[in-house]
């Protein structure tokens, strides 16, 4: 609960931040809070873009292996 508190609180103060968008997302999903890590996942990309930000490869491979879970288990 302590790291939520504190991805929450760097997501509020730099929620534009692909970084913390990314670690935001995949805890929220290991929480089992599916909808919202989705929604959270989906703007890690379109974030990096517009700050001209290029992700690792594995960044992007966490990122699609967590929605790739969270669709998995939608269906």
């Amino acid at each position: 609960m302590d790291g939520r508190k504190a991805l929450e609180r760097a997501y509020h103060l730099m929620g534009d931040d692909p970084f913390v968008m990314l670690e935001y997302g995949l805890l929220l999903r290991k929480q089992g809070v599916r909808v919202d890590a989705a929604r959270v996942l989906e703007r890690v990309m379109p974030a990096a873009e517009k700050r001209g930000i290029e992700l690792s490869a594995i960044d992007r491979a966490r990122m699609h292996y967590a929605l790739g879970k969270i669709y998995e288990a939608l269906w």
